[in-house]
């Protein structure tokens, strides 16, 4: 079995390159988590929707992910009609909020555990310390900056 996946490994390694384009560097990309479910409450949720807009849109395209965290039912069917009414929701609110960026829908618990209690999260790559830095949204003053600043590196 471990040869099996030795060989898949390689095979994938070969092939994913040329594939798919992956960037020189980290360098200027930021992930934004949203946890959908907290959309529910308009007053905690739009603050953060506030701050992406206030990126500029061509920033937002290029160099954001966005991704739409929702909790998904266990039965599949359900699950199906689950995320297609958080993707319409979502296309409503982008639409009418300016957001511009790129966005993924997970319904698995994957990404809860990196939100936390937390609404919004943006996570963006900071070569200096050659980390991820985190920034809870909505961001303002020196916090923005300091984000946009990584995002335009």
């Amino acid at each position: 079995m471990a040869a099996f996946f030795r060989l898949l490994f390689m095979i994938l390694a070969a092939i994913l390159p040329a594939v798919i384009e992956f960037p020189a560097s980290p360098a200027g990309r930021g992930w934004v988590l949203l946890d959908f479910d907290a959309a529910i409450c308009a007053s905690c949720f739009q603050p953060a929707l506030d701050c992406l807009a206030a990126l500029p849109e061509s920033l937002q395209e290029e160099n954001l992910l966005g991704i739409v965290v929702f909790a998904g039912p266990s039965d599949p069917q359900a699950a199906a009609a689950r995320r297609r009414v958080v993707e319409k929701q979502w296309d409503a609110l982008a639409r009418s909020g300016r957001i511009r960026m790129p966005v993924v829908f997970d319904g698995s618990s994957l990404w809860k555990g990196i939100l936390g209690n937390r609404i919004a999260l943006a996570l963006c790559f900071d070569p200096g310390t050659r980390s991820l830095r985190e920034f809870p949204l909505p961001l303002h003053g020196a916090e923005f900056d300091a984000f946009l600043a990584l995002l335009l590196h």
